[in-house]
């Protein structure tokens, strides 16, 4: 019998270019902010593939009045209890050998113009060989527990396959949180950590749909060469969103 974490890994779509490595979710759960519109089952999912702690499940549910244990909702019992199992038998019978959801990198942007709101990414390890990408959005997901998984990088070029995921995701995806000054809004500040100026900027670069390929295979000199061209790979608005920060507030390096 197969197990739910290696069905939903068969059923991302591999990406590639040269050697690097990507998979797509293709498809997440219908509301993925609502989590007490869950199933049981999706429930078990999203614990297998993100493992928060106990103390911070308890505390989502909490928030979403799902502890009341005297409830006489048989499916709001059965709902429960698939948060408040214990993790270990969740991950029995898979195939995936999952290692600690160690943090790697992260990119937290605050959006303003006609409405300011909080989102990023964060890249978690996954696998010994693969990251879990995922975005949150502080409209969408009230709880940092549950963001929306985007897919999983090879580790051995995790900035390269990040932004090859992000790039196959794009303008679709990300077209509304990538306004510029067209669209009468701009990144007041962008926070990075655990990730290195050139390497943002190549997945700023792939996430939004500018200079194709190349920002896949260039090297971290080519990046800044590129952003002292800025405009010849339509990157006016990164490098002016980048500055800004910088100004507001300096990068740290170091884990997420």
């Amino acid at each position: 019998m197969s197990h739910p974490l290696d069905d939903w890994i068969a059923g991302l779509r591999p990406l590639s270019h040269g050697s690097l490595r990507a998979y797509v979710v293709e498809s997440w759960f219908e509301e993925p902010g609502e989590p007490a519109s869950w199933s049981p089952e999706q429930v078990r999912l999203a614990r297998t593939i993100f493992r928060p702690s106990p103390d911070d499940t308890r505390e989502l549910l909490d928030a979403w009045m799902m502890l009341d244990e005297d409830d006489e909702d048989e499916e709001t019992k059965e709902l429960r209890n698939a948060w408040l199992c214990p993790a270990g038998p969740l991950l029995e019978g898979a195939r995936t050998r999952l290692v600690e959801p160690t943090p790697l990198f992260s990119v937290r942007f605050l959006i303003t113009g006609m409405i300011s709101w909080a989102w990023g990414w964060r890249v978690i390890a996954f696998s010994q060989e693969l990251a879990l990408v995922a975005e949150w959005d502080d409209e969408v997901v009230r709880t940092p527990l549950l963001p929306q998984p985007l897919g999983l990088v090879a580790r051995d070029s995790l900035y390269r396959s990040t932004a090859l995921l992000l790039q196959h995701l794009g303008a679709e995806h990300f077209g509304d949180r990538f306004m510029g000054d067209e669209g009468g809004g701009f990144w007041e500040e962008i926070a990075p950590r655990g990730i290195e100026l050139p390497e943002l900027y190549r997945i700023l670069l792939a996430s939004a749909g500018r200079a194709g390929d190349v920002v896949l295979d260039c090297d971290a000199q080519a990046l800044i060469k590129m952003r002292e061209l800025s405009a010849a790979h339509g990157y006016r608005d990164v490098a002016r969103a980048v500055e800004h920060a910088r100004r507001v507030r300096p990068f740290r390096s170091g884990r997420p």
